[in-house]
């Protein structure tokens, strides 16, 4: 498996349990709908952080250079958005 497909696979996993979260408290709860914004801004800098454990590679040795916040955006945003928005939207679709 290519290096860019490993290192996006933990930011689609935390995404999507992100997403399933933000939905059932969005669609169970009177929450405002933007706090759900502040737990994928968490939750993505946890899987900022957690990446380099779960590829048990250290930030040091990434082929790029050092993994800091801004090569996660890079590469981990997106797919970290695109599990996240969808799974949120079609959870709170199946709960309300």
């Amino acid at each position: 498996m290519e290096f860019k497909s490993k290192l996006a696979l933990p930011f689609i996993a935390f995404g999507g349990i992100c997403g399933v979260f933000c939905g059932l408290i969005s669609g169970l709860t009177e929450v405002p709908a933007v706090s759900g914004l502040f737990i994928a801004a968490l939750l993505f800098f946890i899987s900022y952080k957690l990446t380099p454990g779960l590829l048990r590679i250290s930030p040091q040795d990434f082929p790029e250079g050092k993994w800091v916040l801004g090569r996660a955006l890079k590469h981990g945003f997106w797919s970290f958005f695109a599990s996240w928005f969808l799974l949120w939207i079609l959870v709170y679709t199946l709960v309300i």
